[in-house]
């Protein structure tokens, strides 16, 4: 399922924060066939944005194949998160080459067996390290479980004091490929290559550009984008500028929260010590912005009535987001 419509709404709910203003006139050109096909078009205050939005991936076919991770390891975390010793968040680590395509006969076999692999290693896991709070308070195992032919890596990462009210969670992904800054900026050339004349047909018509990067793996992260960005930012010229705002979305966990980074506002851009600030939203109070039909009732039910003649100011009711700094 994309995440793209509640990106686009992340990145536009930190525009709000930053600006102090609301939303409004919200439009989707690439869904109406008017302008430029950016994917979202609206006004903040009296400012014109232009919204674009890409997945980017560490390595090739990624997206193609977190699918397949997905269809394997999906009903393996829902089944064992909360279930687990905690507070803690434990990670599954697939090789980023293996092929995890299982017949659909013998899918559920192999899940109760990574589950039960999961569970046990958990247990080991989590003995091992509980007593390190205050120091090194993570580890791992890597393994091959019964019946699968490569190895998997299950990390503990303990974030508290050990609670029987705050279980551990689990996620899984693949872990980085050899080469992972090449492949990374291959693969945002190519994204940039694509979005860029969009955006800077929107800015010939006095809009606002903003670029909105997604990942949803665990490999990728704003240190690696955004060291990606500075180096690529030198090869494209004044003809296909870099938009005036990129936004960078962690999306790992689909149950949230989801976290934000800011990597470029007009000539400043990311730098190290930006990584600790990044500001998060629950998934629950994003909306999906991209499959809005915006007739007017839909407008007024999503942002109070007063939005259908263009002024948001009503559309505070949404929690306030947490910003981490």
């Amino acid at each position: 399922m994309s995440n793209e419509g509640k990106v686009c709404d992340a990145a536009v709910k930190s525009i709000e924060q930053r600006t102090g203003e609301d939303r409004k006139d919200i439009r989707l050109p690439e869904k109406n066939h008017v302008g430029p096909p950016v994917e979202l078009r609206l006004k903040i205050g009296t400012q014109e944005y232009a919204i674009e939005h890409t997945q980017i991936e560490a390595f090739e076919d990624e997206i193609g194949k977190g699918v397949s991770l997905v269809r394997l390891a999906g009903p393996v975390e829902k089944a064992l998160c909360g279930k687990l010793p905690g507070p803690a968040i434990y990670t599954m680590s697939f090789p980023p080459d293996c092929v995890l395509s299982v017949s659909k006969s013998n899918l559920k076999k192999h899940q109760e067996k990574l589950a039960k692999w999961v569970l046990e290693n958990a247990l080991l896991l989590y003995g091992k390290i509980q007593g390190r709070i205050g120091g090194k308070a993570q580890d791992s195992i890597t393994a091959k479980p019964c019946g699968f032919q490569y190895e998997i890596r299950l990390s503990c990462l303990i974030t508290g004091v050990p609670s029987d009210q705050k279980p551990g969670c689990l996620g899984a992904g693949r872990w980085a490929p050899e080469g992972l800054e090449a492949l990374t900026k291959r693969r945002l050339r190519r994204a940039l290559c694509k979005k860029l004349p969009k955006l800077l047909d929107c800015k010939g018509e006095g809009a606002r550009t903003v670029l909105v990067l997604e990942s949803d793996d665990l490999i990728t992260d704003a240190n690696l984008v955004g060291n990606a960005l500075a180096d690529l930012q030198g090869e494209f010229t004044r003809a296909l500028p870099f938009p005036d705002e990129i936004y960078f979305v962690k999306t790992a966990s689909s149950e949230g929260p989801w976290s934000v980074w800011l990597l470029k506002y007009d000539s400043q851009r990311w730098s190290w010590e930006d990584l600790t600030k990044f500001t998060t939203f629950r998934v629950d109070e994003l909306t999906d912005l991209t499959r809005m039909v915006l007739f007017p009732s839909t407008v007024a039910g999503l942002y109070g009535k007063s939005a259908v003649d263009g002024d948001t100011s009503a559309a505070g009711s949404a929690p306030e987001p947490e910003e981490r700094s």
